[in-house]
């Protein structure tokens, strides 16, 4: 036994030595010591070196063989190393100069991240089934951070084809990259109810936090239509701002619930409030497209779209309010006692100094019906008291 040891040491790293030999082969053909490994060729070693791994812990389950363990851990470093040091940084198309396939989805970063991200997250199994854990969790985190790396360099080949370090990111992309943030963070947060885990918990909560940044603070200011000259659509509500705005908002919603869910009451109620802030800032950039058209960093507006944003207020208000009732969110309440309060003194502050005529009158007028509207729902549905 203690001689068949360093044979086994030696004939398993002779055959990792001949697996990446035949690689390298295969990409630069007679002689091996020509240029550096490019992008395919990087994911190839991962894809082997995260095989290997999957077949020694397999083999090592129920084997009391320290060895088998010792070669599957490092197998797996490797791995990952490749996968996420070098495809991630080194290589990465978004800095490298690599050509990456012009068909959408079906291209090269399929391969090259896809594959090892499938990998990771069979070996996490594999390492569970040995009874390393928490190890298994530190696999499982490497899996979905190339699962969202892939995802993010998808949707940029989507919009930029074969080289992916090209121009910077216009709306449309922007919106691309918030709505699958949000919904990656969504179905990690799924998996972490069904399967509890700190791992899953910890990627679905950055998951999020980094949709919400990018939908709030890239596509809210940075590239926002109102400062940064940019074609919406023309057709009226139906433009590239309900997808860009609308979609996160909903899937914010939709993700508070998850957390809240998960146990997580405070956070929930934050990120349903940046929901609701997104829902906000699509009505009033809906209202300043219907009176500017494809592009909404033009003139300032008229008496008419002034009135148009005082409704707009108005009726979204209202509407919160009745999906707080019927759903019996707090958060929906509030957040509409916020709005037509911003509707009031918007209507007392400046309407009543800026607007002429009619508009004048009709603010006033829709002011007055809609809080005699929405008093009665608080009274009736909200601060109603049990009889006796």
């Amino acid at each position: 036994n203690e001689l068949s040891r360093p044979a086994l040491a030696a004939s398993t790293v002779l055959a990792f030595l001949f697996v990446n030999l035949e690689i390298r082969q295969l990409f630069q053909g007679t002689y091996l010591h020509g240029p550096a490994p490019r992008l395919a060729e990087w994911g190839t070693y991962a894809v082997a070196w995260l095989s290997g791994s999957i077949v020694l812990a397999h083999r090592a389950i129920g084997r009391p063989s320290a060895h088998l363990r010792w070669t599957a851990a490092v197998a797996g470093a490797g791995g990952l190393f490749i996968a996420l040091g070098v495809l991630g940084v080194g290589v990465n198309p978004l800095i490298a100069h690599n050509d990456v396939g012009s068909m959408p989805v079906l291209n090269l970063l399929l391969y090259i991240y896809g594959a090892p991200a499938v990998l990771a997250f069979l070996l996490a199994g594999r390492v569970r089934a040995l009874g390393a854990k928490e190890l298994a969790e530190t696999v499982r985190v490497a899996a979905v951070v190339l699962l969202f790396l892939l995802v993010n360099l998808e949707v940029r080949q989507a919009f930029h084809g074969s080289h992916l370090d090209g121009g910077a990111p216009r709306l449309a992309e922007w919106g691309t990259y918030a709505v699958a943030w949000l919904l990656g963070g969504l179905g990690l947060a799924h998996c972490a109810l069904a399967s509890p885990s700190k791992g899953l918990r910890w990627t679905a909560g950055v998951a999020g936090a980094g949709g919400l940044f990018i939908a709030l603070g890239i596509l809210g200011i940075a590239v926002n239509p109102l400062l940064a000259h940019g074609d919406v659509g023309s057709t009226p509500v139906l433009t590239l701002l309900l997808y860009v705005y609308g979609a996160p908002a909903v899937l914010a919603i939709l993700l508070s619930g998850k957390i809240e869910a998960l146990g997580g009451k405070p956070l929930s109620v934050a990120v349903r409030i940046a929901g609701i802030l997104l829902l906000f800032l699509l009505v009033n950039l809906e209202v300043r497209q219907g009176f500017q058209g494809s592009f909404l960093d033009g003139p300032a507006p008229t008496n008419a779209e002034w009135y148009a944003y005082s409704a707009a207020w108005i009726l979204f208000g209202g509407a919160l309010l009745v999906a707080g009732i019927a759903t019996g969110g707090v958060s929906e309440r509030y957040a509409s006692l916020v709005v037509l309060l911003a509707a009031a003194g918007k209507v007392f502050l400046f309407d009543t100094r800026e607007l002429r005529d009619l508009y004048r009158v009709f603010s006033f007028l829709g002011l007055g019906a809609s809080l005699l509207a929405i008093a009665f729902l608080y009274q009736r549905y909200v601060f109603r008291r049990p009889e006796r």
